[in-house]
């Protein structure tokens, strides 16, 4: 069987451990392996095998029976098992290597400040607002890594500008004058970096911006354009030998790669649920199919006290409005009664035809029939709506 990579290995000092046990018990080993319940011929060796280290996965069994026969307990090799429990998770102890890693790979300057950027990433901060979710490793990796190479690039061009500044500088410089060159070297070339995406015309503006402040700032034109001339060449200089595409090797593995990413969350299959209805949009579906039962049986009636030319486009707007009359106020109280002989008496209606005789027939069947026909519908989900279900008696 192959075991993991970083699975726990049987140490050295738990065997030293089980040989004082059993030296303490009084047994050889062969007696320890027959009280143990293993008396073949060759299970003295594989006593003597455990207790130097040479069974390096022993099972869970095995170390129960040794410690057993010996009258011994899990109590007397508990500190050694404790150290291993203790020690950094697997993921944290790949993600600590990789870092040291990028840090042999920078000048030292470099790597004691990047050393004390990963123990500010990695120091405990609040408590995150869901537990047991952690950043991911990868992307910490990868943050570590262009981390690093920014600060082996900002340090490399430091040095570089800095030197020019003390000796090739065409005046002669006063301290305070190199501190201000150096640091808008280091902003011309974060603007030149910048411009490999932004394009030449964006870069050339802000670097005339850069120099036009720094001027203003009492320090010689001359200076600063030799400054942000000396820049330029140490950009095309790093960009020649590809040192600004630089980016240290984590060195994973393949397994290492496949214990830090994150596991696909799964898709949980839910039972098909039924589609919900909106109890407001069945109430007016129902109520709607009711008005035009009402609308058709309406018609006969219509026709014989209206005539043929009635305005039936303004009947059924009537027709309408009463019904919203009825739902909500009782046809039998003072209310509803004004309410209706308002609604047939409007001159938008009377003008264009709407008689009056007619038209209070007309109101008197349509309020008479919804009243009746609406405590089928079922229960209005507006408060202001009138109940439809009748008590019982």
């Amino acid at each position: 069987m192959k075991w993991p990579e970083h699975s726990f290995v049987f140490p050295t000092e738990l065997g030293g451990r089980l040989r004082d046990l059993r030296k303490r018990a009084g047994f050889s080993q062969d007696e320890l392996a027959r009280k143990m319940g293993r008396p073949g011929r060759h299970a003295g060796s594989l006593v003597s095998r455990l207790e130097r280290g040479g069974v390096k996965y022993p099972s869970f069994a095995l170390v129960a029976d040794f410690l057993r026969a010996c009258g011994a307990g899990f109590g007397d090799v508990l500190d050694i098992l404790d150290r291993y429990t203790r020690q950094p998770r697997v993921d944290e102890q790949i993600v600590s290597g990789a870092l040291a890693r990028i840090e042999t790979q920078l000048p030292e300057p470099a790597a004691k400040q990047v050393r004390r950027y990963n123990a500010q990433v990695e120091a405990p901060k609040e408590p995150a607002a869901r537990p047991g979710r952690t950043p991911d490793p990868l992307k910490r990796l990868e943050r570590a890594r262009r981390n690093a190479a920014a600060v082996r690039v900002r340090q490399a061009v430091n040095r570089a500008l800095r030197e020019q500044a003390c000796n090739n500088m065409p005046v002669k410089p006063t301290m305070l004058m190199v501190e201000t060159l150096v640091a808008h070297g280091q902003k011309v070339f974060t603007i030149l970096r910048a411009g490999l995406k932004d394009g030449p015309d964006a870069v050339e503006q802000r670097v005339a911006e850069a120099e036009a402040w720094l001027v203003r700032q009492e320090v010689p034109q001359a200076a600063v354009r030799w400054m942000t001339d000396v820049t330029r060449q140490v950009f095309e200089q790093m960009k020649r030998s590809g040192e600004l595409d630089w980016l240290p090797n984590l060195s994973l593995s393949e397994l290492d790669k496949k214990l830090l990413a994150r596991p696909k969350p799964r898709r949980v299959a839910r039972p098909p649920q039924a589609p919900q209805v909106d109890p407001w949009d069945e109430w007016k579906k129902a109520r709607g199919e009711l008005v035009k039962r009402i609308w058709q049986e309406a018609q006969e009636l219509l026709r014989r006290e209206a005539g043929p030319d009635a305005p039936t486009r303004l009947y059924n707007r009537i027709m309408d409005e009463l019904c919203v009359i009825v739902d909500m106020a009782d046809p039998a109280g003072t209310k509803c009664r004004d309410q209706i002989a308002a609604c047939i008496a409007q001159p938008g209606y009377t003008r264009y035809g709407v008689a009056p005789e007619p038209a209070q027939r007309f109101a008197d069947f349509v309020v008479l029939r919804y009243e009746e026909l609406r405590r089928s519908l079922p229960k209005p989900p507006y408060h202001l709506i009138r109940p439809t279900s009748v008590p019982p008696d």
